[in-house]
C-alpha cells in the first residue's frame, strides 16, 4: 500500500530543524499539544525511506477533542494521538500525516471526522 493512498503529504522548502519548530509553534497555536516525540531530530542522521535523513515522530494530541470523542462516540478515541512525521535534511523537509480510516478503508461516524 503506498503512502498517497492513506495519509497526505506536504513538502516544504526549508531545513528540517526551521520546519520542525515552525510545526511544534502551529499545533501550539492551534491548540494541539505533542505529548511525545520520537526519532534524533537533528541530534543526528537517521534511517528512514533509504536515504540519510533527520525524522521526528510527534504524537500530537487534543484534550478537547479527546473528551468530546469519548463522550460523544468512543469508537473515535482509537485516532487520538495523532501521529505525524516528519523527514527532511538541511534543504527541504516533507510532513507525512496518515488518515486512519482510509488506510483502514473505514467508514467514520460524523464524530470521529
Amino acid at each position: 500500500m503506498e503512502l498517497e493512498s492513506f495519509g497526505h503529504v506536504q513538502a516544504v522548502p526549508r531545513a528540517f530543524d526551521i520546519t520542525l519548530k515552525s510545526l511544534r509553534k502551529l499545533l501550539n497555536n492551534a491548540g494541539l499539544r505533542v505529548v511525545h516525540q520520537l526519532g534524533p531530530a537533528g541530534d543526528s542522521p537517521g534511517q528512514l525511506g533509504g536515504g540519510s535523513r533527520d525524522w521526528a515522530l510527534l504524537m500530537v494530541d487534543s484534550p478537547m477533542l479527546l473528551f468530546e470523542a469519548v463522550v460523544l462516540d468512543r469508537s473515535a478515541a482509537v485516532f487520538i494521538p495523532f501521529h505525524v512525521v516528519i523527514t527532511g535534511d538541511s534543504h527541504s523537509t516533507c510532513i507525512h500525516w496518515a488518515h486512519p480510516a482510509e488506510a483502514m478503508r473505514l467508514r467514520l461516524s460524523a464524530t470521529a471526522k
